[in-house]
Formats: C-alpha cells, structure tokens, sequence
C-alpha cells in the first residue's frame, strides 16, 4: 500500500498540516482543515459553495469556483 504515490487521510504530515491550519484558522477541530490541508499538500485548489468558508481560506490554499474546473 505505501508504494502506491497516493496520500491517504491518515497520513501524518496531512494530519499535522491539518492541526497547524485549524490552529491558524481558529477552529475548534481538523474537519474541514484535513480537507484544506490534502489541497495544500496536493498543489490543488480548493473548491466550496460556502462562501464563508471560502473568505477564510483566501490566502491558505488557491480557490477555484465549479465554472473554473469545468472549463
């Protein structure tokens, strides 16, 4: 399983990243964080409709709206 070049949930660089960000962001769990942290750590970027969550995001990880990754 760990030679396949996937990054799986568990993951404890994901999971410290995730912790770092809740932190940073105010958060009271990694929930979401887990999310933003597997986007930072896979140079993606990170699509909501929430725009609340979105706001706060500027500047962790890029934001791409559905119009962008269907085009």
């Amino acid at each position: 399983m760990r030679a396949l070049k996937i990054r799986l949930l568990g993951d404890r660089v994901l999971q410290k990243l995730a912790w770092d960000i809740a932190e940073e962001l105010a958060w009271d769990n990694t929930l979401q964080a887990e999310y933003v942290a597997l986007t930072k750590l896979q140079a993606d970027a990170f699509v909501t409709l929430d725009r609340s969550l979105a706001k706060s995001l500027k500047g962790v990880v890029p934001l791409a709206s559905f119009k962008d990754i269907i085009s």
